[in-house]
């Protein structure tokens, strides 16, 4: 059985859960984005180390666009025997040619079942970052107790796509994906939201699935739509943008269909969108 908790630590970015490392099959690497529902202006950022679609996770680490902070909150699955909640530690990384330590925190220790682990902030300039993209493993653990590791194959990507996504945060670009709920309608962000800072670029390729031509309009500084292309259906197009520039899908009468803003894992969006629109607007 896995449980999940919540660590909140102010003035650092992130709420992490994480649960025992018990696999019941090959961990992966993972990156995922999410709206706050309070917030929609605010995504959080995750980055997984387990078993997908259930509570193994080996590593999590998380940022949000709460506070505008470098930092990053990383808790990690390690031997902690014979220590207690809350105790600081110091613990080490180590791949060839790479080792670094860094302060933690004890969490978990007295859990009757669950999770036992260390948390700690890690600043998005920590060598960890890139260590985690250029080798195949990596473990890591506390002096005198059993080391835990970390297969790196297939980590790149999202590792890359993480660091992105929170030094777009940590920069004040607040990227938002569709909204989960998907009955409400993205055309109500229309006047609401406009481009910011272009910090962060992406590419992101616009594919029409409806039945009706859709005109891509970028919606600028001002919030003005900006057309840039018309896609007659199953056409599509590649734009280079930048995390907090929202496009806007319409029919050719100028009524919006869908509000698109782009997240750093998205490389292609599919304009699936129709309303029973008959005048301009």
């Amino acid at each position: 059985m896995f449980v999940h908790f919540r660590v909140l630590l102010p003035a650092v970015l992130a709420t992490i859960l994480l649960a025992s490392p018990a696999f019941a099959e090959t961990p992966v690497w993972s990156f995922s984005q999410s709206n706050d529902p309070g917030h929609k202006a605010v995504i959080t950022a995750t980055l997984d180390y387990g078993t997908p679609q259930s509570d193994a996770v080996q590593l999590r680490a998380t940022c949000d666009g709460a506070h505008q902070s470098p930092l990053v909150n990383l808790l990690i699955a390690a031997d902690v025997s014979g220590l207690e909640d809350g105790e600081e530690v110091f613990i080490g990384f180590r791949a060839a040619g790479f080792s670094q330590s860094l302060k933690a925190h004890v969490t978990g220790a007295n859990a009757e079942e669950g999770i036992t682990g260390v948390v700690l902030p890690v600043n998005l300039d920590e060598p960890l970052w890139n260590a985690l993209t250029q080798h195949s493993s990596m473990s890591y653990g506390i002096a005198g107790l059993k080391p835990g590791k970390l297969a790196l194959h297939g980590g790149e990507q999202p590792v890359q796509n993480f660091i992105a996504a929170c030094r777009a945060l940590a920069d004040g670009e607040i990227a938002a994906g569709p909204p989960e709920d998907t009955s409400e309608d993205s055309c109500d962000l229309f006047g609401k939201v406009r481009s910011q800072k272009s910090i962060t670029p992406v590419t992101v390729t616009f594919i029409n699935r409806t039945e009706s031509s859709r005109v891509v309009m970028w919606l600028d500084f001002k919030g003005s739509p900006v057309e840039y292309a018309r896609l007659e259906p199953r056409q599509k197009t590649t734009i280079k943008t930048f995390l907090t520039h929202p496009w806007m899908f319409t029919d050719l009468p100028g009524n919006c269909q869908e509000v698109y803003l782009p997240v750093a894992a998205h490389k292609s969006f599919l304009i699936t969108a129709v309303k029973q629109n008959t005048e301009p607007e």
